[in-house]
């Protein structure tokens, strides 16, 4: 009698956790990034532009933080901020090419519309290359996408800052980095080396897995405990 109740706890345990397996996902979870650049007000005449590979631009305003658009590998390794003058910069043209509405119905004539539509960003940002009013910053992105399951991190928010913007040299500096966590608490943490992201303090302790699989975890303690129970009546009653 004993046994049969400690079979029906132990399955009682086990069915929910197992009706769930399937779907649990993986170990990593969807992080918020974005930047901003701090002093784009010491250079009122230029125009500063985000390019996340040739379809996606964005003109950088102050104070305002700019999300990532795709992680694809391609489109994270072609991200570039470009400067050019706000007397050469043809702002009719930029916006005729990337704040457009594209048709979105599956007909033959709106995908010629959004093909061509790439084609032009494509050439647009080919272009810009050999455009000697157009300059180039020196700086390679360094997104950060995923965050373990566990872990109560919500937002990084990097602060970049112009170094140095002359005729021939144009560079930007991680300045600093802003965590913002689930619970609402902010943190703020100077870059001590450009490159490297100071972490963040409010890290999981434990793995990842044991936050996920903790049901598991405690029913499989369960059944030793029950079988080790078991074995020691079954030793008992013997003697």
């Amino acid at each position: 009698m004993k046994k049969t109740i400690y079979v029906i706890i132990l399955a009682i345990l086990l069915m929910p956790q197992m009706s769930n397996a399937q779907i649990v996902p993986g170990q990593k979870q969807a992080l918020t990034y974005c930047f901003e650049i701090d002093n784009l007000n010491q250079y009122p005449e230029q125009i500063f532009i985000y390019f996340q590979s040739s379809s996606h631009a964005q003109i950088i305003s102050d104070e305002v933080c700019l999300r990532y658009i795709s992680f694809h590998s391609l489109a994270v390794y072609s991200s570039e901020i470009y400067a050019v003058s706000k007397a050469k910069f043809n702002r009719q043209e930029f916006n005729n090419l990337y704040n457009i509405s594209l048709p979105t119905e599956m007909t033959e004539e709106a995908a010629h519309i959004r093909a061509a539509n790439v084609m032009e960003r494509q050439n647009y940002k080919n272009h810009l290359a050999d455009n000697p009013d157009w300059r180039r910053a020196d700086y390679r992105f360094n997104y950060l996408a995923f965050i373990a399951k566990n872990d109560s991190l919500k937002e990084v928010r990097d602060v970049f800052n112009i170094s140095q913007f002359d005729q021939t040299n144009f560079k930007i500096q991680n300045s600093k980095v802003i965590y913002t966590y689930d619970n609402g608490q902010v943190e703020e943490k100077k870059y001590q080396e450009q490159g490297i992201r100071p972490q963040h303090s409010q890290r999981p302790i434990l793995p990842w897995w044991v936050s996920s699989f903790w049901y598991i975890i405690v029913s499989v303690l369960l059944v030793i405990v029950i079988i080790v129970s078991l074995v020691i009546r079954k030793i008992k009653y013997k003697f």
